[in-house]
Order: C-alpha cells, then sequence, then structure tokens
C-alpha cells in the first residue's frame, strides 16, 4: 500500500503518521475488545498485516470454515506509520548522521514487528 507515502509527500508528514498511530491505538483496542471473530479480522486488517507474515497471503477461517484470503500488502495502519515515519527519519537527519538513523528506524521496524 503505497497510498500514505504518496501523501504525507503532498501534504505533510505529520498527518499520515498521526493518523496511523491512532488507528494502531483503536485497533488494538479493537483487538482487546473484539466480541467475535470477525470483528479481530477486521483489526488486522486495519492494523496491516504486511509486517507479519513472509508469504503471499494471510489465511483466515470464516465460521463455515472456508478459507478466506487477505494480501499481506492490506492494512492501513501500519502503511501509514512505516512510510511517513521513514519520511520523518529522513527528513531530520543529514549529513553522516543520516545512514545510521535509517539503519537505527529500520532495525528497530524489523525487531519490533518480527518479535
Amino acid at each position: 500500500m503505497t497510498y500514505p507515502g504518496v501523501l504525507s509527500d503532498r501534504i505533510g508528514r505529520m498527518i499520515p503518521f498521526s493518523v496511523g498511530v491512532i488507528l494502531l491505538a483503536g485497533s488494538t483496542l479493537l483487538f482487546a475488545f473484539a466480541p467475535s471473530l470477525v470483528v479481530l479480522i477486521l483489526a488486522r486488517l486495519l492494523q496491516g498485516t504486511q509486517y507479519t507474515t513472509n508469504c503471499n497471503d494471510v489465511l483466515y477461517y470464516d465460521m463455515n470454515m472456508q478459507t478466506v484470503k487477505i494480501p499481506d500488502d492490506a492494512g492501513v495502519a501500519g502503511a501509514c506509520t512505516w512510510a511517513s515515519g521513514l519520511a520523518i527519519v529522513d527528513d531530520n537527519y543529514k549529513g553522516s548522521a543520516h545512514g545510521r538513523a535509517m539503519g537505527m528506524y529500520s532495525y528497530l521496524q524489523y525487531y519490533i514487528y518480527s518479535h
């Protein structure tokens, strides 16, 4: 999902980043208080599935045990925070600190989403 990156280039970095953080918080609350499996799946889609799987599709089962495929690049919140967060780091670090900051940001994102 590349739209949040394009949006952050056009309107600024903080709006897409803030929207992403709010959506992540909202999807976390949906996880905590979900009354059904459908709400859990919707919360997962809102949060974003791109950081948690190495396969091409995320598989869920509906109430009739039919496989439901969801593309692994679905999700708005993760895309907003990832794209605009990386752009914020890029905008604020120049020179020799730039590579170190980009590496640290990428490492932390990988570490957080893989554990």
